[in-house]
């Protein structure tokens, strides 16, 4: 008898308690989430060009899956008690109703979640475990790629490659990481302490200040996170969670903090947390860093160019040595950097051709757009550009973007013809000088403001 009615009160429960969709079951889940995405380990797309011959390869790579930073962390340590109000939400009534929308599975996937252990002050930056596979995943899939440039005998010409990061750790674990995965030894080049090269927005106070007509930095995420989307976001979320009251702006964005960092962490796992936002809200989620880097480092501010101009030139540089049949040049250059730089390295390429600018009032009309972290920069993300000299001595340069080869305007999808390429950017390059970056004043700013700047998550934005 009382077993009777303990299995009549449970089906009451759950007929009592409406529930619209449910994570756990979803087979195939939003997984965009902005810069904070899982390198996506699909097929790449290296491949002979017919008559040529591959001379040099230069790679722009982002640090592996790292463990977020000190300041997002000690935020995400507050949603144990999240956790715990979201089961009492949905064990009281309201009004003859229980309260909250979560699906029994779901809920139990938050009875047993807790704070992945590596989620530690002692460990902030550090790669994951994931990363460490992923870089030499991707080390001996360009090996295997260009096969003329990374020949078994190396013997002692350990010089024919350069290795280079920045100073952070997530870059020079990623640096090592790759070099065992191409089976090569070798001493990287120190970073620089005003590093234009590859961290051009720590030290360029023209990226600061901006040109005379450029908007500030965060001003339409600012206005995205206090507009319409995003307060039907944060009342249709608290609703969800059983809440009768709306959260806090920045409650919603630590946990969506925790469910991009859960889903990154262990792209096996399902994230209890990603369980509180529908598809749809997760994209007005991933708009908001779109949006956040689309300012930062992307067509949205003129002076953002600067951050990405000098990895460009390098490229190019090294390129015309190898047009020139100069001796002594590297068969592979690999530099190791972070988003900022590699979003302003494509904005220069001109790789990213969108029509129109996102704003904080255009996120229905943006749906398709090109800019999109998730893609262009996930964890790992890499730029590969390749020269070849082929015969008949028309060279080219292959891109590829993520393994895949990069569609360019003028192009044949990624091949351009060298000659093309040049003529292309000369006038980006003639603007990329040390004097723009530094201003007139050539003074440096403030390293700590611009690392802050730099490193700045949506979950830490102060609505005001």
């Amino acid at each position: 008898m009382k077993l009777l009615i303990f299995l009549v009160l449970c089906i009451g429960y759950t007929w009592a308690r409406q529930t619209d969709y449910c994570y756990a079951h979803d087979s195939d889940p939003y997984l965009k989430f902005g810069s904070v995405t899982a390198f996506q380990a699909d097929r790449n797309e290296y491949r002979p060009i017919p008559y040529c011959e591959a001379r040099q390869i230069w790679m722009l790579s982002r640090h592996g899956n790292r463990y977020p930073h000190d300041a997002i962390t000690q935020d995400l340590k507050g949603l144990g008690n999240v956790r715990d109000q979201i089961f009492v939400n949905h064990r009281s009534q309201r009004l003859g109703q229980f309260n909250g929308h979560l699906c029994d599975e779901d809920l139990e996937n938050f009875s047993k979640w807790s704070l992945n252990v590596n989620m530690t002050m002692q460990m902030t930056r550090e790669l994951t475990p994931e990363a460490s596979r992923q870089t030499k995943s991707i080390a001996r899939q360009i090996r295997a790629g260009f096969p003329n440039l990374f020949p078994f005998d190396l013997g002692d010409k350990l010089q024919n490659y350069v290795f280079r990061a920045t100073k952070s750790q997530s870059t020079q674990a990623t640096l090592q990481e790759f070099m065992v995965g191409l089976v090569i030894r070798s001493t990287p080049i120190e970073p620089e302490m005003n590093d234009t090269l590859l961290q051009a927005y720590q030290c360029c106070s023209h990226w600061k200040d901006g040109d005379e007509n450029d908007p500030h930095h965060s001003k339409e995420l600012t206005e995205f996170l206090r507009g319409h989307e995003f307060s039907v976001l944060i009342r249709n979320v608290s609703s969800r969670l059983g809440y009768g009251y709306d959260l806090s702006a920045d409650t919603i964005l630590h946990m969506y903090d925790m469910c991009r960092y859960d889903a990154a962490l262990d792209t096996e796992r399902v994230s209890p947390w990603c369980a509180a936002f529908s598809k749809e809200q997760l994209k007005v989620l991933e708009y908001a860093t779109d949006l956040q880097y689309f300012y930062n480092a992307g067509p949205g501010r003129n002076a953002n160019k600067i951050i990405g101009c000098f990895a460009l030139k390098d490229m190019i540089n090294r390129f015309r040595r190898i047009e020139e049949n100069a001796t002594g040049e590297p068969k592979g250059v690999f530099y190791f950097t972070h988003a900022f730089t590699i979003l302003s390295f494509l904005q220069n390429l001109g790789a990213i051709d969108e029509n129109e600018k996102l704003t904080a009032e255009n996120y229905r009309s943006m749906m398709n757009r090109k800019w999109r972290t998730s893609n262009l920069v996930p964890f790992n993300a890499n730029i590969v550009a390749v020269f070849y000299k082929c015969s008949g001595g028309q060279d080219q340069v292959m891109f590829y973007m993520q393994g895949k080869q990069m569609r360019l305007p003028g192009c044949d999808v990624g091949l351009c013809r060298w000659d093309y390429l040049k003529e292309k950017l000369a006038e980006a390059l003639s603007q990329c000088t040390e004097d723009k970056c530094y201003g007139r004043s050539g003074s440096l700013i403030s390293q700590s403001l611009i690392s802050l700047i730099a490193i700045l998550s949506i979950g830490s934005i102060l609505l005001k």
